[in-house]
């Protein structure tokens, strides 16, 4: 042993991030956090219309990711690395988004051009709003992100 410490303890891999240690730290919560969370969305399509379902389900998603700073950022990445603590529950979000936004086209409550990673990446920007903003302006800019999703609203042209 040196005299700063165990080899062993110099060998285990440091978070990369304050985000990721605070991740690590904060794992049984987020865990019962993520069980809520999924509950709440296996309830969203017996409860009102398909776009409310998904509009309720990207603001549980936005408040879920917001709760700790820089999480919403993880969980973006999370979804495609396999070897993440958080994969698994970016999968299920990821099931239960692809879900409701299916149910929301076959009700033609969104446009046909919206696809999932579009939600995922409105849900990120929806989290880290309420991260920079105070709730209520967080909470209508959600509004106006589901509202663009609606059919019958031309594309602008840039």
């Amino acid at each position: 042993m040196s005299a700063s410490g165990p080899v062993s303890t110099k060998l285990r891999p440091e978070p990369e991030d304050s985000a990721s240690r605070a991740a690590a730290q904060a794992a049984p919560l987020l865990r019962e956090r993520h069980k809520a969370l999924f509950g709440f969305g296996d309830q969203l399509p017996r409860q009102g219309s398909a776009l409310e379902a998904l509009a309720g389900w990207m603001g549980a998603v936005a408040v879920h990711a917001a709760a700790y700073r820089g999480l919403a950022a993880l969980l973006m990445e999370s979804l495609d690395d396999e070897a993440s603590e958080l994969h698994e529950a970016c999968g299920r979000m990821a099931a239960i988004t692809e879900a409701l936004l299916h149910t929301a086209h076959e009700a033609g409550a969104v446009r046909d051009d919206v696809a999932a990673a579009d939600v995922h990446a409105l849900m990120n920007a929806a989290a880290w709003m309420r991260e920079q903003v105070p709730v209520d302006t967080a909470e209508h800019l959600l509004d106006l992100m589901v509202n663009g999703l609606r059919p019958g609203h031309e594309p602008v042209k840039r």
